[in-house]
């Protein structure tokens, strides 16, 4: 039949059982459409194996008429060919007919009517549903580059979030320590200011009495008159250990110093070691008027007129 056929293309459609037993398996090269129109071509599509059965209601029906709409253009040229509409079916009903129907396609095997193909021409409409269809995938495929573009933005700042955070808990660490470094290094500097203010009143008090030791030995006559003007004299010069603890004195005497300790150069105002009883510092060598003695206390009155006590000082009486 397919022999006798007069026109130049036929194509043999079976919805059939067991429609592919007549002919063996031949995929054909697709080519250009012109060519394909200009030669001659016997081609048939079965909707399953030689050994397969089909049902009633047909899944290869419905794929033809969606290949027809348009579904079969593989190549997107809006021609479809026998040989992509084979392909088509082949896929589909296969998939959808879970591997129980397998469609089968191939051209006569006859080398001058199996050299063209036949050739559907998509219908307008069907045209513009492929355009649709392309431009939605564009418009899919460009979204979802977009996405991807976004998410990669995303984790990018997300990336660049962390790191700045991690700097700035960085930063915030340095600042405390430094802060820190600081009030230690201000405590510091204060403490030493402290001392070094101790150290200059100190050392202001030494030269004030240094100085008035100097005076002191420059003007012997006063000392004499002051001498006088209390009444008293002396013959000899004896040792402060002869006198008895807690007896009057009342003679005058160069104060001779202990050096055990920085406390027992001070004058204080009652016989009690404390800062807040000091009237001033004395170095051994000071004139001053013994006017009694108390254990390791001695009660004095200073050429100035103050009087205090000595803590274990020894005298050299004077004249």
């Amino acid at each position: 039949y397919a022999r006798n056929i007069q026109s130049k293309h036929a194509l043999f459609v079976f919805d059939s059982c067991f429609s592919g037993s007549i002919f063996s398996l031949s995929r054909a090269i697709p080519q250009v459409i012109q060519e394909k129109t200009n030669r001659p071509v016997r081609q048939f599509i079965t909707a399953g194996r030689a050994n397969q059965t089909v049902p009633d209601v047909s899944i290869f029906r419905r794929q033809f008429i969606k290949a027809l709409s348009g579904e079969g253009d593989y190549n997107k040229d809006f021609y479809i060919t026998a040989s992509e509409l084979g392909q088509y079916l082949e896929d589909t009903v296969t998939n959808y007919s879970k591997g129980s129907q397998t469609p089968q396609y191939g051209k006569l095997r006859d080398p001058a009517l199996d050299q063209g193909d036949f050739v559907f021409d998509i219908s307008a409409s069907a045209q513009m549903k492929v355009f649709k269809g392309q431009i939605q995938e564009s418009f899919k495929q460009a979204r979802s580059e977009e996405q991807n573009k976004q998410e990669q933005a995303l984790d990018e700042l997300k990336k660049m979030k962390e790191t700045f955070m991690g700097e700035l808990k960085r930063l915030k660490q340095d600042g405390e320590r430094t802060n820190k470094l600081l009030e230690e290094l201000i405590q510091s500097s204060k403490i030493k200011k402290k001392l070094i203010e101790q150290q200059r009143e100190k050392i202001s008090k030494l030269q004030e009495e240094l100085a008035q030791s100097k005076k002191m030995q420059e003007n012997p006559n006063q000392q004499n008159r002051s001498r006088q003007n209390l009444g008293t004299s002396s013959t000899s010069t004896q040792s402060s250990t002869s006198l008895p603890a807690g007896t009057t004195v009342k003679r005058w005497a160069e104060v001779i110093l202990n050096s055990h300790s920085i406390y027992d150069y001070y004058l204080y105002k009652k016989p009690i070691k404390h800062t807040k009883y000091e009237l001033g510092y004395f170095t051994s060598g000071t004139r001053a008027f013994v006017l009694e003695k108390q254990g390791s206390w001695s009660k004095v009155k200073m050429e100035d007129g103050v009087v205090g006590w000595f803590y274990g000082a020894k005298f050299k009486w004077l004249e």
